[in-house]
């Protein structure tokens, strides 16, 4: 605001630098000169800034104040994170409302007393309820170090003094494992560098639509997009089939694949993505990455309206509201989606997605979260160009109806300082039906399948510096007429995962390490083909009431803080697979067991007048890996494909430098990912052509007089595939690069409304990720939001 606190606390501090942040600019000029009357020029500055996305970078402050803008605040949760974000470790942020405890009584009697006669709403707020509030969004946010301070000097009578909060953010050597406590799924601190989060603000500078639009410029990001059963695949530094697991606050799920890309983003706060394998409590521990997302809890009322329209009939309308009432908060919204697809191949899309989530908070040891989301429509499955297989140019297919209903409660539960329990429970229901028009007739088959997911952490402080964890994991997934391309073959699949882990520090040093076993029993499997086309194993007998083998591994994991500026993180998952019971070789001999190893060791280094800079490498090892051979073989009237054992391997490196926001203006970020794959070929280790090299991101955003400019680019290096092709030989692909355009300006008085323009792939490159699928090239949107 003004600034008169400012002023006030550089008198009481001697080389301490202020910054006046505020969502006003028009204040600036004021409170500059009484600064420089003050004689205090050289040691304050003015930055325009929303308390929901502060523009600085993290740990940038020793100390954060704010005095009387707290109540304005749409979301206390958005708003608190950010200051502690912004916070330094070690620093300490001091925010409430009313006079300091020393103010005399007669004083503050008669500030009350003017407010009550010149204000049409003077101030009137209950202190205790004020302070549950506060403790509520403490808790939401794992902040332990906190104190509630209600001013109430001797004789104060009925005069309200107000509330102040304070809190700490623990500097790196002081951190204790007790955190796990709150976050009990929280993964090794070695997986730290490895592990991205894209916020809200993130997803908002991008424009994006869905869950996978707000992934494409994490590190080593890499997103297939074609126009089949599964629209658009993300793998993460090369690693696919399988592609990484996708989890929803914590309950992961076996089938989720089809459903991100049409997932609104309105409904989501952030996405945790796991660039690594090797997660003990929530994962499966194997080679591929974790995608958990966390959907929208809202603290405050707020109401969101968007509509935008654009090239290929693109049309898209959503509101949002939530608010807070005592114990509850709620939040509902419904996001309305339809589009033409690329013109001559198909490819319409017609989605509607609701929202409703609840949260409970009715003491600090209880907390409860439910989430429940259905998508439905249509949507047509593009048409491909040549060099594909002649029937995927040609075939007219679509997904009508598409229903997608999924649902999520989590509980914490604190009964005391030192143990925790989490549990997590989710249901998936997709009921689709595909439909093709081919030269031959029409046809319909049902895509469904349904699944429950359960997971369960007991987190236990063994002492301060010791947190034992233990987890429990069960999934069971049913797909009664087959999925994807295996229609006609039942699966009825229960996997049971028993996960222990145990945090020490020392210090500066914080290790851990962990084990997990898993095993799925099958009631029936009869999926034997992941190619497009299953035809030749409909008549192959499935597999009945059998164990597979179990899945094994361990970790190994540690973290050293050397400054609250600069950390080394380290950690190593080795594990065995065995081969499916019933297997062959192209020697018809079972397949030999696979050995896994996955590292990762790197660094971070911060600067609050820079930023922050990741420097990773990765390693993964699959010995004697279990690979389909491509040949197929009759045996006793069944037919098999067949297996082999290949050694394969894959390295790299990951860089990623984020800038603080410079000069209240501009903000950079770039990542770039190399990475060298090999797999094993007569008795050589030869280079694997169908991952690329390297994968770049970037982007800039710049900020000045209402207007927002946001620039993404993306660089896929060349790499080449056969699937889809027709011939089946290798096809070019990737070699590319992307930019995306979002340009947008806020008005009104409150800046509570936005329009703005988006423009894909600005340079209009016709660009191939899958073969006969490219981009549709450019693409323009133009839209209108409201916030209130």
């Amino acid at each position: 605001g003004p600034g008169d606190l400012i002023i006030e606390l550089c008198r009481r501090t001697r080389e301490m630098h202020w910054v006046n942040a505020d969502i006003n600019p028009q204040v600036f000029a004021g409170f500059l000169q009484r600064a420089k009357e003050a004689g205090f020029e050289k040691r304050v500055s003015a930055m325009l800034a929303d308390a929901h996305a502060l523009p600085f970078h993290d740990a940038f402050a020793d100390i954060i104040v704010s005095r009387g803008s707290f109540p304005f605040w749409k979301d206390k949760q958005k708003a608190f994170r950010e200051i502690y974000r912004v916070l330094k470790p070690g620093g300490t942020a001091f925010v409430g409302r009313g006079f300091p405890e020393n103010l005399p009584v007669e004083v503050a009697r008669q500030i009350r007393d003017r407010q009550r006669q010149n204000e049409k709403q003077p101030p009137a707020y209950d202190v205790e309820e004020t302070a549950a509030d506060l403790k509520r969004v403490m808790r939401s946010l794992d902040i332990e170090e906190y104190r509630i301070r209600i001013p109430k000097p001797e004789l104060h009578g009925d005069v309200n003094y107000g509330i102040w909060l304070e809190f700490r953010k623990p500097a790196a050597r002081d951190r204790k494992p007790r955190e796990l406590l709150e976050a009990p799924a929280r993964e090794s601190v070695g997986l730290d560098l490895s592990t991205t989060v894209v916020e809200r603000s993130e997803i908002e500078k991008q424009g994006a639509q869905t869950v996978v639009d707000a992934l494409g410029f994490i590190p080593g990001a890499w997103v297939e997009s074609r126009g089949r059963k599964v629209k658009q695949f993300l793998s993460l530094r090369g690693q696919k089939y399988p592609y990484p697991e996708y989890a929803v606050d914590g309950a992961l799920f076996r089938e989720f694949h089809e459903v991100p890309y049409f997932l609104s983003t309105a409904a989501v706060e952030r996405v945790e993505v796991m660039r690594s394998g090797g997660a003990m409590l929530a994962g499966n521990a194997g080679l591929v990455g974790l995608i958990n997302v966390i959907p929208r809890v809202y603290q405050a009322r707020e109401t969101n309206v968007q509509v935008e329209a654009g090239s290929l009939g693109t049309a898209n309308g959503r509101v949002f509201h939530g608010d807070r009432i005592g114990d509850f908060g709620y939040g509902l919204g419904v996001d309305l989606f339809r589009s033409d697809g690329p013109e001559g191949r198909h490819g319409e899309e017609r989605q509607a997605s609701y929202y409703a989530g609840l949260t409970w908070s009715r003491s600090e040891s209880l907390s409860v979260t439910t989430h429940l989301f259905h998508i439905g429509g249509s949507r047509g499955l593009v048409q491909a160009l040549p060099p594909a297989q002649r029937r995927l140019q040609t075939a007219l297919e679509e997904f009508d109806p598409v229903q997608t209903s999924f649902g999520i409660v989590k509980a914490l539960y604190r009964p005391n300082e030192r143990t925790s329990t989490q549990l997590v429970l989710g249901y998936s229901d997709r009921h689709n039906t595909h439909v093709a028009r081919t030269d031959t007739g029409t046809t319909a088959t049902r895509d469904w399948d349904r699944e429950f997911t359960a997971n369960a952490i007991q987190s236990v402080a063994l002492t301060d510096n010791n947190v034992l964890r233990v987890g429990l994991n069960f999934n069971h997934w049913v797909a009664p007429y087959g999925k994807r391309f295996y229609v006609g073959r039942p699966a009825d699949l229960e996997t049971w995962a028993f996960a222990l882990t145990d945090e020490h520090r020392v210090g500066a040093f914080v290790f851990d390490t962990g084990l997990r076993y898993q095993r799925t029993y099958i009631n029936e499997y009869g999926a034997f083909s992941i190619e497009e086309n299953a035809n030749p194993y409909r008549t192959v007998p499935a597999v009945v009431d059998e164990w597979e083998p179990p899945v094994l591994s361990a970790s190994l994991g540690a973290a050293y803080y050397f400054s609250d500026n600069f950390s080394v993180h380290g950690n190593m998952v080795a594990g065995s697979l065995e081969p499916r019971r019933g297997n062959l070789t192209t020697d018809l001999q079972p397949p030999g067991k696979e050995g896994r190893i996955m590292a990762d060791l790197g660094f971070r280094l911060s600067d609050h007048r820079l930023g922050t800079a990741t420097f990773s490498t990765f390693f993964v090892t699959r010995d004697n890996g279990i690979n389909l051979s491509g040949a197929t073989r009759t045996v006793n009237g069944r037919l098999l494909e067949l297996y082999e054992n290949r050694d394969q391997d894959s390295k790299g490196v990951e860089v990623d430098l984020r800038s603080r926001r410079f000069a209240n203006t501009l903000e950079l970020f770039f990542n770039a990912t190399a990475l060298t794959a090999r797999i094993e070929r007569g008795n050589t280790m030869r280079p694997d052509g169908e991952l690329p090299r390297g994968i770049l991101g970037g982007g800039i955003s710049a900020f000045r007089w209402d207007f927002d400019l946001n620039l993404f680019g993306k660089y896929v290096s060349s790499y080449e595939s056969a699937r889809f092709a027709e011939p089946p030989i290798p096809q070019p692909l990737g070699g590319f690069e992307s930019v995306d355009l979002v340009l947008g300006r806020r008005l009104g008085p409150s800046r509570q409304t936005r329009i703005y323009a988006e423009v894909r792939n600005l340079a209009d490159r016709a660009y191939l990720t899958v073969v006969g699928y490219p981009d549709y090239g450019r693409r323009l949107m133009i839209g209108v939001e409201h916030t209130f």
